[in-house]
C-alpha cells in the first residue's frame, strides 16, 4: 500500500523503517481515516497520502523519537481525511 511512498526515500535503510513503522500501525491510522470518511477505500487513499506525505519530508520523520512519530503521523491523516471529506 506505500510503495509508491517507499520508492521516495533514498536509502534501505529509511524504507525499512517507514516500513516497519507502517505495518506496527497501519490499522491505527486506517481507522482514524476511516473515522472520518466513513468508506474503507477513500481511507485508504488518505492512508497512502499521509505516507507520501510523510516520504516526501522524511527529514522531519526519521529525527522523531518513535511515539513522536506515531503522534505526527495521526496528525497528517486527520488532515488529510479531512481534506478529502
Amino acid at each position: 500500500m506505500i510503495e509508491a511512498a517507499l520508492s521516495v526515500l533514498d536509502n534501505d535503510m529509511q524504507r525499512n523503517e517507514l516500513a516497519v513503522f507502517y505495518e506496527r500501525h497501519k490499522n491505527r491510522f486506517f481507522g482514524i481515516a476511516y473515522s472520518k470518511l466513513h468508506n474503507p477505500e477513500e481511507a485508504e487513499d488518505a492512508v497512502q497520502e499521509t505516507f507520501q506525505r510523510v516520504a516526501d519530508n522524511p527529514d522531519k520523520f526519521f529525527t522523531m523519537a518513535d511515539r513522536e512519530r506515531v503522534r505526527y503521523v495521526d496528525g497528517i491523516v486527520r488532515h488529510v481525511s479531512v481534506d478529502k471529506f
